[in-house]
């Protein structure tokens, strides 16, 4: 059965003709899996907002409406902005902002029908209806990729997956299914941070961490293990393996980026991050 959401958006100072836009693109998404609706009532929380960033009362009431949750907005300007993370610089154009409104239920809401649709049989990369489905995905929403990283996971669902997410912040991805694969790749190419797997084939994730950390090319590549459940125990090993961090799975989206964020390289995070 597909997955379907239809997601609220809260429109705050647009014109009357952007208005009459995004209300198009409810209309045209209506029967897709993934939709829209208008949201006007702003006690209610909205899944996306979209202002206009030169508006300082709109600015004021996004402030106040922030204050207590994160809130995936899209600012509206006429000239390049650096204020948030989704910007949309005027005329807003159907396209423009049809892809963009699909690039924020992915990333901030971890919403992607495109690989719900396919069983897990299907993620495993070699089926042609599963790579058409992620590839017309990220043909659409990616940034040019100013990072790189290694997913070793024996899971082709979670390996799929975090590719997908990793693409759509700028990735440029390489995967393994076990350790010793791992081992290889993280000796024959530089890796900005490597996500790795606590139980994998043969050897476990805190070998195959030791074993890269000992490598003096990747001693200080952060490295973030995968792990079903989160216990103290696990984070002890974890650290006395080498592993910068944990990410418990599933992983949420908003925890996912703000790992991403913290262990890319500064210059990647300060320019190219901002605009994915």
């Amino acid at each position: 059965m597909t997955q379907r959401r239809s997601f609220a958006i809260t429109l705050l100072g647009l014109s009357e003709s952007e208005v009459r836009l995004v209300k198009s693109i409810c209309a045209l998404t209506a029967s897709r899996a993934r939709s829209y609706h208008i949201q006007e009532d702003l006690q209610k929380k909205a899944d996306i907002y979209i202002a206009n960033a030169e508006s300082n009362a709109v600015l004021d009431i996004l402030r106040r409406l922030n204050r207590h949750n994160q809130m995936p907005v899209i600012y509206v300007s006429r000239t390049e902005i650096e204020q948030g993370e989704y910007r949309l610089k005027r005329p807003m154009l159907p396209t423009t902002l049809l892809k963009l409104l699909e690039t924020v239920t992915i990333t901030a809401h971890n919403f992607t029908p495109e690989l719900a649709q396919l069983g897990a049989a299907d993620l495993q990369g070699n089926n042609p209806e599963s790579n058409r489905l992620i590839n017309q995905v990220l043909s659409s929403n990616a940034p040019k990729q100013c990072f790189r990283a290694l997913i070793v996971d024996d899971s082709p669902t979670v390996r799929k997956q975090l590719e997908l997410f990793l693409k759509l912040l700028g990735g440029d991805i390489d995967c393994a299914e076990t350790g010793e694969a791992g081992i290889a790749l993280a000796q024959q190419n530089e890796y900005d941070m490597i996500f790795l797997d606590v139980v994998l084939p043969n050897a476990d994730g805190y070998q195959v961490c030791r074993t890269i950390r000992k490598n003096r090319d990747t001693k200080h590549t952060p490295i973030i293990m995968l792990t079903s459940k989160s216990s103290p125990f696990d984070r002890v090993r974890g650290t006395l393996a080498g592993c910068s961090t944990y990410l418990t799975k599933p992983v949420e989206s908003a925890v996912f980026k703000e790992v991403v964020q913290k262990y890319l390289p500064q210059a990647v995070v300060s320019d190219d991050f901002a605009a994915a």
